[in-house]
């Protein structure tokens, strides 16, 4: 009798079909391909207060509401998670596994045992989703053990970081597991006038391992006046697809984020649709002020009215964003002609 293989089998195309869940903005999700691809290891990257833990905290209320059956763990390295905000955003904290006090690499690796072996020991088939806000903030245990004066040593970080995404990420695909990796940019004090002028801590592994990786960028502060007094509340952000394995990369997209509320999808929208010159299909003029003046009446108008007009909003939003990627595909197939 022939040796039965230890091989892998060759999985099926239904099998292998990607799922998404929301990343809370329209468009954004458009550009990712579907939103956040399940069982894949995201990262959002970017400088401080351009909405990177923001995003994290949009991600698992959307993963939440699609799938209520599933496991949420957020890992705090940074001893700076407010619950009570996230809560304000929409997030159910009560919901989730909040894990503090992680400094190293290895206690994360302890950590995804820990959570491969319940849901492996389990057979759980409900999704997991697993946000480490952030990377930048561990540590190893061999730079605890040195004093301060040693220095430390970034190479054994990147070689422990290789390490783990080796290790596990093979396994958190198989086990239904999604990674969203949040990663601060700094300043690329080697490059020249003409290099990258920023650079990410932790070696380059991350970057080979990850699906989708969205580098966050601080375009202008978004200011209101209310009797009299003048505050910012909230930020203009540009989001870029540096890699995406589930749609086209180098997509970018631009969308507020209101302190307190989170990404303002319908508003993001709304300027996508009439900077493309389909304002007359949500029934405005193509223009800025168009735009506002309609988001002021959809914020009147009563809760049905409003689902109406964001559900609107949403379907041409995406539908203008299909039909400008269709105007770039190639004309043909390039092996599909042949005999």
């Amino acid at each position: 009798m022939a040796k039965k293989s230890a091989l892998p089998q060759p999985i099926s195309r239904e099998a292998d079909k990607i799922q998404f869940f929301s990343s809370g903005c329209t468009i954004l999700d458009a550009a990712l391909g579907g939103g956040w691809a399940c069982g894949r290891v995201a990262n959002i990257l970017g400088e401080s207060s351009t909405g990177k833990t923001l995003l994290g905290i949009e991600a698992a209320a959307n993963f939440h509401l699609k799938f209520p059956e599933g496991s949420i763990v957020h890992i705090d390295t940074e001893a700076a998670f407010d619950p009570d905000y996230a809560e304000t955003l929409g997030l159910q904290v009560d919901d989730i596994d909040l894990y503090e006090g992680f400094s190293t690499v290895e206690q994360i690796a302890t950590l995804f045992d820990q959570i491969l072996e319940d849901r492996e020991s389990d057979a759980s088939e409900s999704p997991c989703l697993v946000i480490l806000d952030s990377i930048d903030a561990l540590t190893t245990n061999a730079e605890v053990a040195r004093s301060m004066e040693d220095g430390t040593f970034g190479l054994e970080k990147a070689k422990l970081l290789s390490q783990l995404f080796r290790r596990y990420i093979r396994r958190m695909n198989a086990a239904g597991i999604t990674l969203i990796i949040m990663s601060q940019v700094r300043a690329n004090l080697n490059a020249g006038p003409f290099g990258k002028q920023t650079i990410t801590s932790g070696g380059k592994a991350l970057k080979f391992y990850v699906s989708q990786q969205l580098e966050l960028q601080h375009l202008k502060q978004i200011k209101k006046t209310a009797k009299g007094n003048e505050r910012v509340v909230g930020c203009m952000v540009k989001a870029t697809l540096v890699k995406n394995r589930c749609g086209p990369s180098f997509r970018s997209v631009q969308f507020p984020l209101l302190f307190g509320y989170g990404i303002h999808d319908e508003g993001a929208s709304l300027q996508f649709i009439v900077q493309s010159g389909r304002g007359k299909d949500v029934g405005i003029a193509d223009s800025l002020a168009a735009a506002t003046a309609f988001l002021k009446k959809v914020e009147a108008s009563t809760p049905e009215e409003r689902v109406q007009h964001v559900d609107k909003i949403r379907e041409v939003a995406m539908k203008t964003w299909s039909d400008i990627e269709s105007a770039f595909a190639p004309a043909r197939s390039k092996y599909g002609d042949q005999d």
